[in-house]
């Protein structure tokens, strides 16, 4: 007698990216997170569902940044014995994402893949804020070293990207 063992794949239902302040929604136009160039930045990708747990990867533009992430699956048992649903949630996430100036408006693209099914993708718009940079300190500093008159409230922030 062949004993074969049945195996069903389950499709991913849900992809989440989120960063500090903000989770993605499911919508037609991707959203935006903002990030500051050359700050160290969180940034989460979450898939739900799916079985075999998938596998996520992730893409700025067309460049796999997917080895900059850790990666965890998890399992929630629910329902009462004899009727009981397993959910996993499968994510990748760092605490210390590097935006670059390059990447101002490029799409990240979190995917999220069952053997044998057609992948699960969430996307958002990378907005790259500039560093700034408050010049009012050194250029008193450089007043007092020079000996030349600077005015006290001048301010000047210049925006380096």
């Amino acid at each position: 007698m062949d004993e074969r063992r049945a195996t069903c794949a389950v499709p991913v239902h849900r992809v989440v990216i989120s960063d500090d302040n903000f989770v993605t929604e499911q919508s037609s136009t991707p959203a935006s997170i903002h990030v500051v160039d050359g700050r160290p930045s969180t940034l989460r990708c979450v898939a739900f569902g799916g079985y075999p747990p998938p596998s996520v990867e992730l893409f700025v533009d067309r460049r796999d940044v997917t080895a900059q992430f850790e990666f965890a699956h998890n399992a929630t048992l629910t329902g009462r014995r004899g009727l009981r649903r397993i959910v996993y949630r499968s994510e990748r996430w760092t605490y210390g994402y590097l935006p670059d100036a390059d990447d101002d408006q490029a799409r990240l693209k979190c995917f999220a893949t069952v053997v044998g099914i057609k992948s699960y993708f969430e996307t958002v718009l990378l907005s790259i804020d500039c560093k700034s940079l408050h010049l009012a300190d050194k250029l008193r500093s450089v007043s007092v070293t020079m000996q030349t008159p600077v005015v006290a409230d001048l301010l000047i922030v210049l925006l380096i990207c």
